[in-house]
């Protein structure tokens, strides 16, 4: 989801392809039977006949007559336990998902029901109001859970499956920083910004020589500024890796992933970690120039970072995808200066997509801070660096 396409949705009317929710759906921790409204929702949004994606936006209040209101919400549903609960409880694979994304410095959930769905789809067991096996279609602005589909809405949507309705699917989820396996639109972790007196009340490194102590190596006196710049970056920076998959029916050829952050969003992006700080540098080698040599190719899941005065731009390139195929990047690392929830949000590119798709991911930090002396910086020298 991108703004425009965002703010286009709000100034349009309840139909078959779109609902406002002021409220998030009971999932977690909610009763079987509470989760009969949602069940409803999707159900009567994947059996409709439709031309285009539809959208449920959660958070935002229905205007009649006017631009819908944002009011936002206070959590987020996990897409992979929804992905769980929907695909145990239904007759066939229903394709949605569902992203966190932020309008206005607001947090809204936005469900997208694809186009392309295998209908008929039913429950296989009675959920609250719900009964097994009847199909719930949505008709104009509402899906009524009292008049399921009749037969020959039924057999309209088995004509319209027999057209072999095919195309480009692509999502991405946060991925396991070891496994590369999916968990999920949203992760958490606790980070701490140190802060550093300025670098001239750091004291220069020099260690004590004997006389007769030749060697080819040198001082470093920079060596305890650059420990404060290691720790501030172990202590804020965490490692992330994200998955792309290809959800739909054909080939997806050319396939990019750029996610883009700017210089007031709070966020840092980077390829690696600093090397550990030495104590001694090889007279002449500048350590720095290997890390800077790529490689002459690229390999599928590659992550590239371009770091310009206003923004951060990340670059993952999947090349072609055939239908199932999931691609997990490179490791690379990411820093949030405040907590709460913080959307990573971005684009996916392909040469057989009408038009990127965008998508968001959310990162739910908990920040302290900790002063960090020029005597705590040489007691971490000793303790954590060789």
């Amino acid at each position: 989801m991108d703004v425009s396409l965002f703010e286009l949705l709000l100034h349009e009317e309840e139909r078959k392809t779109l609902d406002f929710k002021r409220d998030q759906y009971p999932f977690v921790k909610a009763r079987l039977d509470d989760k009969a409204e949602l069940l409803k929702d999707l159900l009567g949004f994947a059996n409709a006949l439709r031309r285009t994606d539809a959208y449920i936006l959660i958070g935002v209040e229905d205007i009649r007559g006017g631009r819908a209101n944002v009011v936002g919400i206070t959590e987020h549903l996990q897409d992979h336990s929804l992905q769980q609960f929907v695909a145990h409880n239904t007759n066939r694979t229903l394709h949605f998902h569902y992203e966190a994304f932020t309008f206005e410095g607001k947090n809204v959930g936005i469900i997208r029901i694809d186009i392309a769905q295998d209908r008929p789809l039913s429950l296989v067991r009675d959920i609250g109001q719900l009964r097994k096996g009847e199909v719930y279609l949505r008709r104009g602005s509402c899906t009524d859970p009292t008049k399921p589909a009749t037969a020959d809405e039924i057999a309209l949507m088995g004509r319209v499956a027999a057209l072999g309705l095919r195309r480009s699917e692509l999502a991405v989820q946060f991925a396991d920083v070891q496994s590369g396996h999916p968990i999920g639109t949203s992760i958490e972790w606790e980070a701490t910004e140190l802060r550093t007196p300025p670098p001239s009340k750091i004291p220069s490194y020099s260690a004590k020589r004997s006389s007769f102590d030749v060697t080819f190596d040198r001082d470093n006196p920079s060596f305890y500024r650059e420990v404060a710049d290691y720790a501030v970056f172990q202590s804020m920076f965490r490692p992330v890796r994200l998955v792309i998959e290809n959800t739909g029916t054909t080939p997806a050829e050319n396939v990019r992933v750029e996610v883009e952050v700017d210089e007031a969003s709070g966020v840092s992006l980077t390829e690696h970690e600093p090397d550990e700080p030495a104590r001694t540098r090889m007279m002449g080698v500048d350590a720095n120039v290997l890390r800077n040599l790529r490689r002459p190719g690229r390999d599928a899941g590659d992550v590239e970072i371009f770091q310009s005065k206003k923004n951060t731009r990340l670059v993952i390139e999947c090349g072609n995808m055939q239908p199932g195929r999931r691609i997990p990047s490179d490791r690379f690392y990411v820093a949030v200066r405040q907590s709460g929830p913080t959307a990573l949000a971005g684009r996916i590119f392909a040469a057989t997509l009408e038009q990127p798709n965008s998508f968001a991911v959310t990162i739910d930090a908990t920040i302290s801070e900790a002063d960090f002396p020029a005597e705590a910086i040489r007691e971490f020298a000793e303790k954590h660096v060789g």
